[in-house]
């Protein structure tokens, strides 16, 4: 279950809203979600890309700068990397607009 808008100890808020194109599945009924920090070593099949590499590398693709990368809140379906809020999605968990699609994004605290 995900309750959203979710506030993390830095001020962060996660968002949750529908999404009009592709996205992230909603999780099911019995599925764990988990937000966690980033540890390091992490590899992931982002949706934009056609083999798995590491966290690193898909934020340096995606020209996240690195003082960002730390804070960012990475979502976990049971025991796999979801998505990163605000930034991908992982191509497990992309589905198309007719199955109700959800887009994570993140406000500053204040």
């Amino acid at each position: 279950h995900l309750d959203l808008p979710l506030c993390l100890s830095n001020g962060t808020q996660i968002e949750m809203s529908q999404c009009q194109t592709r996205g992230l599945r909603p999780p099911r009924k019995d599925e764990l979600v988990t937000v966690k920090p980033r540890t390091g070593g992490e590899r992931v099949l982002a949706d934009y890309r056609e083999h798995s590499t590491s966290l690193k590398k898909i934020y340096q693709e995606l020209e996240v700068p690195p003082w960002q990368r730390k804070a960012l809140p990475l979502i976990y379906y049971g025991n796999e990397l979801a998505a990163v809020a605000g930034v991908f999605v992982a191509k497990a968990f992309v589905v198309d607009t007719d199955e109700n699609p959800i887009k994570l994004s993140l406000t500053a605290g204040k």
